[in-house]
């Protein structure tokens, strides 16, 4: 269970969730937070945890969280950028004709 691997992270003086999930957080994989952030969400609903390790879990669901939305944005920017360019690579044709 989760609750004995936070327990032996413990008792090595390491509890990250990092750890836990095999998340990198230099990775810029949007699909690998997710489903990280999905993990601590089924294990933080199971109640098994300490409040220690559901404040620890809570804190970096929120991390996670605000990394993927800042993935989003991210990604509306670029596709807003790129269609912009191909209307006016469009419109630049059109006024050649």
């Amino acid at each position: 269970s989760i609750a004995l691997v936070l327990a032996a992270m413990s008792a090595e003086g390491t509890t990250s969730v990092d750890r836990i999930y095999h998340l990198d957080r230099g990775a810029e994989n949007f699909e690998k937070k997710l489903n990280a952030l999905e993990k601590i969400v089924n294990d933080m609903e199971k109640g098994s945890l300490s409040l220690e390790d559901s404040l620890k879990f809570f804190e970096d669901g929120i991390k996670i969280t605000r990394e993927c939305q800042q993935a989003l944005k991210d990604a509306e920017l670029k596709v807003e950028a790129l269609t912009s360019e191909i209307s006016t690579h469009e419109k630049s044709d059109a006024d050649k004709t």
